[in-house]
Protein backbone atom coordinates (compact mmCIF):
# COMPACT_ATOMS: atom_id res chain seq x y z
CA UNK A 1 0.00 0.00 0.00
CA UNK A 2 1.08 3.34 -0.90
CA UNK A 3 1.83 5.84 1.75
CA UNK A 4 -0.22 9.02 2.16
CA UNK A 5 1.65 11.92 1.33
CA UNK A 6 1.26 14.53 3.81
CA UNK A 7 -0.22 17.66 2.06
CA UNK A 8 1.88 20.24 3.99
CA UNK A 9 5.12 18.63 3.06
CA UNK A 10 4.44 16.85 -0.10
CA UNK A 11 6.95 18.08 -2.65
CA UNK A 12 4.02 17.73 -5.59
CA UNK A 13 2.25 20.60 -3.36
CA UNK A 14 0.62 23.29 -5.28
CA UNK A 15 1.95 25.66 -3.07
CA UNK A 16 5.95 24.25 -4.25
CA UNK A 17 4.66 24.37 -7.53
CA UNK A 18 4.09 27.69 -7.66
CA UNK A 19 7.00 30.56 -7.83
CA UNK A 20 6.25 32.42 -5.36
CA UNK A 21 9.40 34.38 -5.55
CA UNK A 22 8.41 36.03 -8.68
CA UNK A 23 6.02 39.07 -8.19
CA UNK A 24 1.94 38.18 -8.48
CA UNK A 25 3.07 40.82 -12.08
CA UNK A 26 5.34 38.73 -13.65
CA UNK A 27 2.98 35.60 -12.67
CA UNK A 28 0.23 36.89 -14.78
CA UNK A 29 1.37 40.43 -16.50
CA UNK A 30 -1.00 41.89 -18.66
CA UNK A 31 -0.03 42.55 -22.24
CA UNK A 32 0.62 46.34 -23.30
CA UNK A 33 -2.11 46.39 -25.57
CA UNK A 34 -4.57 44.65 -22.86
CA UNK A 35 -3.53 47.01 -19.80
CA UNK A 36 -4.11 50.16 -22.55
CA UNK A 37 -7.36 48.61 -23.09
CA UNK A 38 -8.10 48.31 -19.85
CA UNK A 39 -7.77 51.79 -18.81
CA UNK A 40 -9.65 53.24 -21.90
CA UNK A 41 -12.00 51.19 -21.30
CA UNK A 42 -12.78 53.25 -17.78
CA UNK A 43 -11.69 56.66 -19.32
CA UNK A 44 -14.90 58.89 -20.04
CA UNK A 45 -16.53 57.23 -23.36
CA UNK A 46 -15.28 54.21 -23.05
CA UNK A 47 -17.22 50.60 -22.76
CA UNK A 48 -17.07 49.99 -19.22
CA UNK A 49 -17.51 53.74 -18.33
CA UNK A 50 -20.81 53.83 -20.18
CA UNK A 51 -21.86 51.22 -18.71
CA UNK A 52 -21.37 52.05 -15.24
CA UNK A 53 -22.95 55.31 -15.95
CA UNK A 54 -25.97 53.68 -17.55
CA UNK A 55 -25.80 51.56 -14.41
CA UNK A 56 -25.70 54.35 -11.92
CA UNK A 57 -28.73 56.37 -13.72
CA UNK A 58 -30.74 52.90 -13.42
CA UNK A 59 -30.21 52.92 -9.78
CA UNK A 60 -31.27 56.76 -9.69
CA UNK A 61 -34.29 55.82 -11.84
CA UNK A 62 -35.39 52.83 -10.01
CA UNK A 63 -34.25 53.52 -6.56
CA UNK A 64 -35.63 56.85 -6.46
CA UNK A 65 -32.66 58.64 -5.48
CA UNK A 66 -32.18 62.31 -5.65
CA UNK A 67 -28.98 63.21 -8.53
CA UNK A 68 -26.83 64.70 -5.95
CA UNK A 69 -26.56 61.01 -3.94
CA UNK A 70 -23.37 61.20 -6.33
CA UNK A 71 -22.18 63.86 -4.64
CA UNK A 72 -22.28 61.88 -0.72
CA UNK A 73 -19.18 60.90 0.96
CA UNK A 74 -20.44 57.50 1.53
CA UNK A 75 -21.20 56.97 -1.76
CA UNK A 76 -18.32 58.00 -3.15
CA UNK A 77 -15.85 55.94 -0.93
CA UNK A 78 -18.02 52.81 -2.00
CA UNK A 79 -17.33 53.73 -5.74
CA UNK A 80 -13.85 54.18 -5.34
CA UNK A 81 -13.09 50.92 -3.28
CA UNK A 82 -15.58 49.13 -6.38
CA UNK A 83 -13.89 50.21 -9.36
CA UNK A 84 -10.67 52.59 -8.76
CA UNK A 85 -10.67 53.71 -12.18
CA UNK A 86 -14.17 54.66 -12.70
CA UNK A 87 -14.62 58.67 -12.84
CA UNK A 88 -17.69 59.45 -10.66
CA UNK A 89 -19.96 61.88 -13.58
CA UNK A 90 -20.87 65.09 -12.21
CA UNK A 91 -25.14 65.77 -11.58
CA UNK A 92 -25.29 67.71 -14.89
CA UNK A 93 -23.91 64.93 -16.85
CA UNK A 94 -25.88 62.68 -15.06
CA UNK A 95 -29.28 65.08 -16.33
CA UNK A 96 -27.80 64.97 -19.48
CA UNK A 97 -27.21 61.44 -19.87
CA UNK A 98 -31.43 61.16 -18.13
CA UNK A 99 -32.76 63.18 -21.30
CA UNK A 100 -31.00 61.40 -23.78
CA UNK A 101 -32.00 58.00 -22.50
CA UNK A 102 -35.23 59.00 -21.84
CA UNK A 103 -35.47 60.64 -25.79
CA UNK A 104 -33.85 56.86 -26.69
CA UNK A 105 -36.45 55.13 -24.72
CA UNK A 106 -39.25 56.77 -25.97
CA UNK A 107 -38.01 56.11 -29.91
CA UNK A 108 -38.02 52.44 -29.16
CA UNK A 109 -42.04 52.45 -27.52
CA UNK A 110 -42.64 54.21 -30.37
CA UNK A 111 -41.51 52.09 -33.11
CA UNK A 112 -42.88 49.23 -30.90
CA UNK A 113 -46.71 51.02 -30.57
CA UNK A 114 -46.19 51.63 -34.39
CA UNK A 115 -45.41 48.01 -35.91
CA UNK A 116 -47.58 45.41 -35.69
CA UNK A 117 -46.07 43.66 -32.88
CA UNK A 118 -48.60 45.71 -30.62
CA UNK A 119 -51.77 44.75 -32.23
CA UNK A 120 -54.30 47.04 -29.80
CA UNK A 121 -53.56 49.71 -26.56
CA UNK A 122 -55.71 49.99 -23.95
CA UNK A 123 -55.28 53.15 -21.92
CA UNK A 124 -55.58 53.89 -18.03
CA UNK A 125 -55.49 57.51 -16.66
CA UNK A 126 -56.22 59.82 -13.57
CA UNK A 127 -55.09 62.92 -12.38
CA UNK A 128 -53.36 63.37 -8.69
CA UNK A 129 -52.21 66.81 -7.15
CA UNK A 130 -48.55 66.84 -5.26
CA UNK A 131 -49.47 68.52 -2.05
CA UNK A 132 -46.14 69.22 -1.50
CA UNK A 133 -45.20 71.38 -4.38
CA UNK A 134 -48.77 72.24 -4.92
CA UNK A 135 -49.10 71.02 -8.56
CA UNK A 136 -51.31 68.70 -10.15
CA UNK A 137 -50.32 66.08 -12.69
CA UNK A 138 -51.92 63.79 -15.47
CA UNK A 139 -50.93 60.14 -15.30
CA UNK A 140 -51.43 57.66 -18.32
CA UNK A 141 -50.27 53.79 -18.60
CA UNK A 142 -50.68 51.70 -21.52
CA UNK A 143 -51.21 48.38 -21.60
CA UNK A 144 -50.50 45.88 -24.69
CA UNK A 145 -49.88 42.18 -25.35
CA UNK A 146 -46.63 40.82 -26.11
CA UNK A 147 -45.91 37.37 -26.55
CA UNK A 148 -49.30 36.77 -25.37
CA UNK A 149 -48.97 38.65 -21.64
CA UNK A 150 -50.30 41.71 -20.84
CA UNK A 151 -47.69 44.55 -20.45
CA UNK A 152 -47.89 47.97 -18.56
CA UNK A 153 -45.78 50.73 -19.38
CA UNK A 154 -45.99 54.23 -17.68
CA UNK A 155 -45.97 56.46 -20.45
CA UNK A 156 -46.72 59.89 -19.29
CA UNK A 157 -46.70 61.97 -15.89
CA UNK A 158 -46.92 65.75 -17.25
CA UNK A 159 -48.67 68.33 -15.47
CA UNK A 160 -51.47 69.85 -15.96
CA UNK A 161 -50.67 74.22 -15.69
CA UNK A 162 -54.27 75.54 -16.45
CA UNK A 163 -57.99 74.17 -15.18
CA UNK A 164 -58.77 70.18 -14.81
CA UNK A 165 -61.14 70.66 -18.03
CA UNK A 166 -62.06 68.03 -20.32
CA UNK A 167 -60.79 69.99 -23.06
CA UNK A 168 -57.37 70.31 -21.41
CA UNK A 169 -57.11 66.67 -20.54
CA UNK A 170 -58.15 65.47 -23.72
CA UNK A 171 -55.35 67.76 -25.10
CA UNK A 172 -52.93 65.81 -23.19
CA UNK A 173 -54.07 62.37 -24.01
CA UNK A 174 -53.91 63.53 -27.66
CA UNK A 175 -49.93 64.81 -26.78
CA UNK A 176 -49.24 61.26 -25.31
CA UNK A 177 -50.49 59.48 -28.09
CA UNK A 178 -48.42 61.47 -30.63
CA UNK A 179 -45.68 61.36 -28.70
CA UNK A 180 -45.67 57.58 -28.66
CA UNK A 181 -46.77 57.14 -32.06
CA UNK A 182 -49.92 55.28 -31.10
CA UNK A 183 -52.54 55.41 -33.30
CA UNK A 184 -55.46 56.23 -31.86
CA UNK A 185 -57.57 52.89 -34.04
CA UNK A 186 -55.26 50.77 -32.13
CA UNK A 187 -57.02 51.90 -28.73
CA UNK A 188 -59.39 50.04 -27.51
CA UNK A 189 -61.04 52.01 -24.67
CA UNK A 190 -59.21 53.88 -21.83
CA UNK A 191 -60.23 53.50 -18.36
CA UNK A 192 -60.67 56.67 -15.88
CA UNK A 193 -62.82 57.30 -12.90
CA UNK A 194 -66.49 58.71 -12.93
CA UNK A 195 -65.01 62.13 -12.34
CA UNK A 196 -67.33 64.24 -15.37
CA UNK A 197 -64.13 66.28 -16.78
CA UNK A 198 -63.08 63.26 -17.14
CA UNK A 199 -65.41 60.77 -18.95
CA UNK A 200 -65.87 64.05 -21.04
CA UNK A 201 -62.22 64.03 -22.06
CA UNK A 202 -62.43 60.65 -23.17
CA UNK A 203 -65.45 60.65 -24.97
CA UNK A 204 -64.19 63.83 -26.81
CA UNK A 205 -60.39 62.13 -27.51
CA UNK A 206 -61.45 58.59 -28.84
CA UNK A 207 -65.46 59.32 -29.35
CA UNK A 208 -68.70 57.63 -26.77
CA UNK A 209 -68.34 53.95 -26.77
CA UNK A 210 -64.62 53.52 -26.12
CA UNK A 211 -64.90 54.98 -22.29
CA UNK A 212 -65.01 52.43 -19.60
CA UNK A 213 -64.95 53.78 -15.68
CA UNK A 214 -62.96 52.16 -13.06
CA UNK A 215 -64.99 49.56 -11.46
CA UNK A 216 -63.09 49.84 -8.22
CA UNK A 217 -63.80 53.58 -8.32
CA UNK A 218 -67.47 52.36 -8.14
CA UNK A 219 -67.25 49.76 -5.94
CA UNK A 220 -65.02 52.26 -3.52
CA UNK A 221 -68.52 54.20 -3.83
CA UNK A 222 -70.89 51.00 -2.95
CA UNK A 223 -69.00 50.43 -0.01
CA UNK A 224 -69.03 54.19 1.26
CA UNK A 225 -72.81 54.26 1.90
CA UNK A 226 -72.48 50.67 3.77
CA UNK A 227 -69.73 51.89 5.87
CA UNK A 228 -71.15 55.45 6.68
CA UNK A 229 -74.03 54.04 7.34
CA UNK A 230 -75.16 54.96 11.54
CA UNK A 231 -74.84 51.68 12.94
CA UNK A 232 -71.54 50.99 10.84
CA UNK A 233 -70.28 54.17 12.40
CA UNK A 234 -70.49 53.22 16.33
CA UNK A 235 -68.42 50.48 15.60
CA UNK A 236 -65.93 51.90 13.86
CA UNK A 237 -65.34 54.93 15.17
CA UNK A 238 -64.43 53.37 18.65
CA UNK A 239 -62.12 51.04 16.68
CA UNK A 240 -60.66 54.16 15.14
CA UNK A 241 -60.08 56.45 18.13
CA UNK A 242 -58.28 52.94 19.74
CA UNK A 243 -56.17 53.05 16.88
CA UNK A 244 -55.57 56.22 16.95
CA UNK A 245 -54.22 56.18 20.64
CA UNK A 246 -51.57 53.62 19.99
CA UNK A 247 -50.08 55.11 16.96
CA UNK A 248 -49.62 58.81 18.71
CA UNK A 249 -48.31 56.96 22.31
CA UNK A 250 -44.89 55.40 22.09
CA UNK A 251 -45.53 53.84 25.49
CA UNK A 252 -48.72 52.50 24.12
CA UNK A 253 -47.14 50.78 21.30
CA UNK A 254 -44.51 49.59 22.97
CA UNK A 255 -46.49 47.82 24.96
CA UNK A 256 -48.70 46.36 22.07
CA UNK A 257 -45.04 44.84 21.11
CA UNK A 258 -43.68 43.43 24.38
CA UNK A 259 -47.02 42.13 24.73
CA UNK A 260 -47.26 39.95 21.71
CA UNK A 261 -43.37 38.75 22.21
CA UNK A 262 -44.23 37.33 25.64
CA UNK A 263 -47.35 35.71 23.97
CA UNK A 264 -44.90 34.19 21.23
CA UNK A 265 -45.23 36.29 18.71
CA UNK A 266 -41.81 36.33 16.44
CA UNK A 267 -42.88 39.38 14.28
CA UNK A 268 -44.96 41.70 16.03
CA UNK A 269 -48.40 43.70 14.27
CA UNK A 270 -49.29 46.84 14.70
CA UNK A 271 -52.89 48.18 14.45
CA UNK A 272 -53.87 49.94 11.06
CA UNK A 273 -55.44 53.10 10.62
CA UNK A 274 -58.20 53.43 7.70
CA UNK A 275 -57.66 55.61 5.10
CA UNK A 276 -60.68 58.31 3.90
CA UNK A 277 -60.32 57.48 0.17
CA UNK A 278 -59.61 53.79 0.30
CA UNK A 279 -62.94 51.60 1.55
CA UNK A 280 -60.46 48.50 2.35
CA UNK A 281 -58.82 49.98 4.82
CA UNK A 282 -61.66 50.03 6.85
CA UNK A 283 -61.95 46.55 6.41
CA UNK A 284 -57.93 45.71 7.03
CA UNK A 285 -58.34 48.36 10.35
CA UNK A 286 -61.15 46.03 11.76
CA UNK A 287 -59.45 42.47 10.73
CA UNK A 288 -56.39 43.58 12.25
CA UNK A 289 -58.35 45.05 15.75
CA UNK A 290 -59.99 41.74 16.18
CA UNK A 291 -56.55 39.63 15.83
CA UNK A 292 -55.49 41.59 18.61
CA UNK A 293 -58.08 42.81 20.64
CA UNK A 294 -57.10 39.83 23.47
CA UNK A 295 -53.74 42.22 23.57
CA UNK A 296 -55.43 45.43 23.24
CA UNK A 297 -57.67 45.36 25.58
CA UNK A 298 -55.87 44.45 28.85
CA UNK A 299 -53.50 47.60 27.68
CA UNK A 300 -56.67 49.88 27.66
CA UNK A 301 -57.86 49.09 30.99
CA UNK A 302 -54.15 50.34 32.07
CA UNK A 303 -54.64 53.80 30.88
CA UNK A 304 -57.37 55.39 32.16
CA UNK A 305 -57.04 58.52 29.43
CA UNK A 306 -57.78 55.55 27.15
CA UNK A 307 -60.61 55.20 25.01
CA UNK A 308 -63.42 53.00 26.22
CA UNK A 309 -62.96 49.21 24.29
CA UNK A 310 -65.50 48.13 22.07
CA UNK A 311 -68.37 45.60 24.65
CA UNK A 312 -68.90 42.10 23.79
CA UNK A 313 -71.78 42.80 21.64
CA UNK A 314 -69.93 45.16 19.72
CA UNK A 315 -66.72 43.13 19.26
CA UNK A 316 -68.94 40.42 17.93
CA UNK A 317 -70.58 43.09 15.25
CA UNK A 318 -67.65 44.41 13.97
CA UNK A 319 -66.77 40.46 13.15
CA UNK A 320 -70.18 40.01 11.51
CA UNK A 321 -69.20 42.99 9.50
CA UNK A 322 -65.96 41.71 8.58
CA UNK A 323 -67.58 38.69 7.41
CA UNK A 324 -70.12 40.38 5.14
CA UNK A 325 -67.59 42.52 3.68
CA UNK A 326 -65.17 39.83 2.86
CA UNK A 327 -66.54 39.10 -0.25
CA UNK A 328 -66.20 42.56 -1.25
CA UNK A 329 -62.97 43.03 -0.14
CA UNK A 330 -61.85 40.25 -2.42
CA UNK A 331 -63.86 41.72 -5.31
CA UNK A 332 -61.59 44.53 -5.00
CA UNK A 333 -58.35 42.82 -4.81
CA UNK A 334 -59.38 40.85 -7.71
CA UNK A 335 -60.07 43.40 -9.99
CA UNK A 336 -56.87 45.43 -9.09
CA UNK A 337 -54.11 43.42 -10.73
CA UNK A 338 -52.14 44.16 -14.06
CA UNK A 339 -50.71 41.56 -15.64
CA UNK A 340 -54.23 39.17 -16.07
CA UNK A 341 -57.33 40.05 -17.70
CA UNK A 342 -59.78 41.52 -15.43
CA UNK A 343 -62.40 43.72 -17.52
CA UNK A 344 -63.84 40.17 -18.42
CA UNK A 345 -64.15 39.32 -14.78
CA UNK A 346 -66.56 42.18 -14.27
CA UNK A 347 -70.20 40.36 -14.54
CA UNK A 348 -68.72 37.19 -12.63
CA UNK A 349 -67.61 39.05 -9.70
CA UNK A 350 -70.62 41.26 -9.89
CA UNK A 351 -72.97 38.00 -10.03
CA UNK A 352 -70.83 36.06 -7.45
CA UNK A 353 -70.54 39.00 -4.77
CA UNK A 354 -74.35 39.39 -4.86
CA UNK A 355 -74.86 35.28 -4.69
CA UNK A 356 -72.35 35.69 -1.87
CA UNK A 357 -73.89 39.08 -0.03
CA UNK A 358 -77.54 36.70 -0.26
CA UNK A 359 -76.06 33.67 1.45
CA UNK A 360 -74.58 35.66 4.58
CA UNK A 361 -77.55 34.49 7.46
CA UNK A 362 -79.13 37.58 8.72
CA UNK A 363 -81.16 35.70 11.59
CA UNK A 364 -79.49 36.84 14.48
CA UNK A 365 -78.17 39.90 13.98
CA UNK A 366 -79.68 42.81 13.35
CA UNK A 367 -77.01 44.58 12.11
CA UNK A 368 -76.23 42.00 9.90
CA UNK A 369 -79.63 42.73 7.99
CA UNK A 370 -79.30 46.31 7.57
CA UNK A 371 -75.77 46.10 6.37
CA UNK A 372 -77.06 43.04 4.04
CA UNK A 373 -80.11 45.09 2.82
CA UNK A 374 -77.67 48.40 2.27
CA UNK A 375 -75.06 46.69 -0.01
CA UNK A 376 -77.40 44.36 -2.32
CA UNK A 377 -79.52 48.01 -2.97
CA UNK A 378 -76.08 49.77 -3.66
CA UNK A 379 -75.02 46.88 -5.73
CA UNK A 380 -78.15 47.35 -7.81
CA UNK A 381 -77.90 50.79 -8.01
CA UNK A 382 -74.48 50.98 -9.21
CA UNK A 383 -73.97 47.91 -11.33
CA UNK A 384 -77.49 47.19 -12.44
CA UNK A 385 -76.83 47.92 -16.05
CA UNK A 386 -73.14 46.62 -16.30
CA UNK A 387 -74.10 44.18 -18.68
CA UNK A 388 -75.62 46.95 -21.15
CA UNK A 389 -72.03 48.38 -21.34
CA UNK A 390 -70.41 46.31 -24.94
CA UNK A 391 -66.27 46.38 -23.42
CA UNK A 392 -67.64 44.72 -20.33
CA UNK A 393 -69.85 42.39 -22.45
CA UNK A 394 -68.19 41.34 -24.84
CA UNK A 395 -65.01 40.77 -22.59
CA UNK A 396 -66.82 38.30 -20.61
CA UNK A 397 -67.82 36.22 -23.43
CA UNK A 398 -64.77 35.83 -25.25
CA UNK A 399 -63.57 34.76 -21.69
CA UNK A 400 -63.58 30.77 -22.06
CA UNK A 401 -63.71 30.88 -18.44
CA UNK A 402 -67.06 32.61 -18.20
CA UNK A 403 -68.44 32.73 -21.92
CA UNK A 404 -72.11 33.56 -20.92
CA UNK A 405 -72.61 31.58 -17.83
CA UNK A 406 -73.02 34.83 -15.81
CA UNK A 407 -75.28 37.02 -17.92
CA UNK A 408 -79.15 37.72 -16.10
CA UNK A 409 -80.13 39.98 -18.82
CA UNK A 410 -81.09 37.90 -22.35
CA UNK A 411 -82.14 41.41 -23.88
CA UNK A 412 -78.08 42.78 -22.72
CA UNK A 413 -76.54 39.12 -23.90
CA UNK A 414 -78.22 38.85 -27.40
CA UNK A 415 -76.92 42.77 -27.77
CA UNK A 416 -73.43 41.66 -27.19
CA UNK A 417 -73.70 38.35 -29.61
CA UNK A 418 -75.00 40.62 -32.40
CA UNK A 419 -72.00 43.12 -31.56
CA UNK A 420 -69.43 40.39 -32.02
CA UNK A 421 -71.12 38.68 -35.73
CA UNK A 422 -70.95 42.74 -36.73
CA UNK A 423 -67.37 42.98 -35.73
CA UNK A 424 -66.36 39.32 -37.00
CA UNK A 425 -67.93 40.42 -40.34
CA UNK A 426 -65.66 43.78 -40.66
CA UNK A 427 -62.68 42.31 -39.43
CA UNK A 428 -63.23 39.38 -42.11
CA UNK A 429 -63.21 42.04 -44.97
CA UNK A 430 -60.60 43.76 -43.82
CA UNK A 431 -58.66 40.75 -42.88
CA UNK A 432 -59.34 39.70 -47.21
CA UNK A 433 -58.00 43.16 -47.95
CA UNK A 434 -54.88 43.05 -46.29
CA UNK A 435 -54.51 39.28 -46.28
CA UNK A 436 -50.65 39.95 -48.22
CA UNK A 437 -49.19 41.82 -45.49
CA UNK A 438 -50.55 39.54 -42.16
CA UNK A 439 -47.31 39.36 -39.87
CA UNK A 440 -46.40 35.42 -39.76
CA UNK A 441 -47.31 34.11 -36.27
CA UNK A 442 -44.97 32.14 -33.54
CA UNK A 443 -43.85 28.89 -34.56
CA UNK A 444 -45.89 26.08 -32.73
CA UNK A 445 -44.71 22.87 -33.28
CA UNK A 446 -47.83 21.48 -31.71
CA UNK A 447 -50.09 23.58 -33.64
CA UNK A 448 -51.63 20.64 -35.89
CA UNK A 449 -52.28 18.67 -32.86
CA UNK A 450 -54.35 21.48 -31.35
CA UNK A 451 -56.38 21.82 -34.43
CA UNK A 452 -56.95 18.24 -34.26
CA UNK A 453 -58.26 18.33 -30.88
CA UNK A 454 -60.57 21.04 -31.46
CA UNK A 455 -62.20 20.02 -34.67
CA UNK A 456 -62.77 16.77 -32.92
CA UNK A 457 -64.57 18.18 -30.36
CA UNK A 458 -66.02 20.57 -32.53
CA UNK A 459 -67.55 17.20 -35.04
CA UNK A 460 -69.37 16.43 -32.55
CA UNK A 461 -70.88 19.04 -31.06
CA UNK A 462 -71.90 19.94 -35.26
CA UNK A 463 -73.86 16.57 -35.55
CA UNK A 464 -75.66 17.01 -32.00
CA UNK A 465 -76.72 20.54 -33.68
CA UNK A 466 -76.94 20.62 -37.29
CA UNK A 467 -75.85 23.19 -39.74
CA UNK A 468 -76.60 26.45 -36.94
CA UNK A 469 -74.09 25.35 -35.48
CA UNK A 470 -71.32 25.59 -37.38
CA UNK A 471 -70.44 29.52 -36.76
CA UNK A 472 -67.16 29.88 -34.83
CA UNK A 473 -69.48 31.97 -32.41
CA UNK A 474 -71.86 28.99 -31.63
CA UNK A 475 -69.41 26.53 -31.93
CA UNK A 476 -67.33 28.71 -29.44
CA UNK A 477 -70.16 28.90 -26.94
CA UNK A 478 -70.89 24.89 -27.01
CA UNK A 479 -67.72 24.05 -25.23
CA UNK A 480 -67.08 23.54 -21.92
CA UNK A 481 -65.84 27.16 -20.12
CA UNK A 482 -61.94 27.19 -18.91
CA UNK A 483 -60.80 26.42 -15.54
CA UNK A 484 -60.79 29.66 -13.41
CA UNK A 485 -57.15 28.96 -12.92
CA UNK A 486 -56.52 29.49 -16.93
CA UNK A 487 -55.15 32.27 -18.32
CA UNK A 488 -57.33 33.46 -21.07
CA UNK A 489 -54.85 34.73 -23.37
CA UNK A 490 -53.16 31.51 -23.47
CA UNK A 491 -56.58 29.35 -23.81
CA UNK A 492 -56.63 31.67 -26.78
CA UNK A 493 -53.47 30.98 -28.37
CA UNK A 494 -54.64 27.43 -28.27
CA UNK A 495 -57.46 27.85 -30.44
CA UNK A 496 -56.74 30.40 -32.59
CA UNK A 497 -56.48 28.18 -35.32
CA UNK A 498 -59.99 26.70 -34.85
CA UNK A 499 -61.44 30.33 -34.07
CA UNK A 500 -59.30 32.68 -36.31
CA UNK A 501 -61.89 35.46 -36.00
CA UNK A 502 -63.31 35.54 -32.54
CA UNK A 503 -59.11 35.31 -31.69
CA UNK A 504 -58.20 38.97 -33.21
CA UNK A 505 -61.81 40.03 -31.12
CA UNK A 506 -60.42 38.41 -28.08
CA UNK A 507 -56.99 39.85 -27.84
CA UNK A 508 -59.20 43.57 -28.70
CA UNK A 509 -61.36 43.32 -26.28
CA UNK A 510 -59.56 41.18 -22.93
CA UNK A 511 -57.08 43.33 -23.28
CA UNK A 512 -58.68 46.04 -21.36
CA UNK A 513 -57.80 46.84 -17.61
CA UNK A 514 -61.23 47.02 -15.49
CA UNK A 515 -59.45 49.97 -13.05
CA UNK A 516 -57.50 52.68 -13.11
CA UNK A 517 -55.23 51.44 -10.42
CA UNK A 518 -51.92 50.86 -12.77
CA UNK A 519 -52.56 54.98 -13.37
CA UNK A 520 -53.04 55.51 -9.25
CA UNK A 521 -50.25 53.21 -8.83
CA UNK A 522 -47.98 55.83 -11.07
CA UNK A 523 -48.49 58.42 -8.78
CA UNK A 524 -47.96 56.38 -5.45
CA UNK A 525 -44.80 56.49 -7.60
CA UNK A 526 -44.12 60.24 -8.28
CA UNK A 527 -45.01 60.66 -4.58
CA UNK A 528 -41.63 58.79 -3.83
CA UNK A 529 -40.06 60.47 -6.82
CA UNK A 530 -41.31 64.05 -5.23
CA UNK A 531 -39.67 62.98 -2.26
CA UNK A 532 -38.04 66.00 0.49
CA UNK A 533 -35.03 65.57 -0.97
CA UNK A 534 -35.72 65.83 -4.81
CA UNK A 535 -39.14 68.18 -4.44
CA UNK A 536 -37.76 71.07 -6.48
CA UNK A 537 -37.65 68.27 -9.25
CA UNK A 538 -39.40 70.02 -12.57
CA UNK A 539 -42.41 68.12 -13.80
CA UNK A 540 -40.36 67.57 -17.65
CA UNK A 541 -37.74 65.74 -15.82
CA UNK A 542 -40.07 63.84 -12.98
CA UNK A 543 -41.84 62.61 -16.03
CA UNK A 544 -39.06 61.37 -17.89
CA UNK A 545 -37.64 59.52 -14.24
CA UNK A 546 -40.50 57.88 -13.53
CA UNK A 547 -40.82 56.41 -17.29
CA UNK A 548 -37.04 55.38 -17.52
CA UNK A 549 -38.32 53.43 -13.60
CA UNK A 550 -40.85 51.86 -15.15
CA UNK A 551 -38.94 50.30 -18.37
CA UNK A 552 -37.52 46.99 -17.60
CA UNK A 553 -33.79 45.87 -17.76
CA UNK A 554 -34.55 44.40 -21.01
CA UNK A 555 -35.47 48.01 -22.22
CA UNK A 556 -32.31 49.15 -20.49
CA UNK A 557 -29.85 46.27 -22.22
CA UNK A 558 -28.30 45.41 -19.15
Amino acid sequence: MEPIDDPDNSEDSELEKMDLSQPQSKRHQMSIEESFKRVTSYSEAGVQHNLLVKCLLYFICMDKQPFDVVNGRGFRCFIKQLSPSFEIPTMDTLKQQLDNTYDLMVNIYRIKFGSDEVGHVALTSDVWSEMMSSRSFIGITAHFLEGGVIKSRCIVTKELEDHHTSVHISEKLEEACQQFGINKDKITCIVTDEGANMVAAANHFLGKGRHLQCFAHTLNLVIENVVNHDSVLLITNKIREIVKCFQNSVVQSDLLRSKQKASGIENPLKLILDVKTRWNSVYYMLERYIELSSIVHPILLQNPKAPLAPTATELSGAKQLLNILKPVEYVTREVSGEKYATTSKIIPLINCLRAQVMAVDETDSELVGVVKEVLLKEIDNRFGSVEECHLVALACVLDPRFKNIHFSDPKAYANAISLLRRAIKMDSSSSNTNSDSSTPTAYDFWSHHKVLVHERHNNKRMALAGEREKDEIALYLANPVAPLQADPFQQWEDMKHIFPSLYRQAQLYLLAPATSVPAERLFFEAGATLSKTRNRLLGKRMERLLFLSDCTEEDWQL
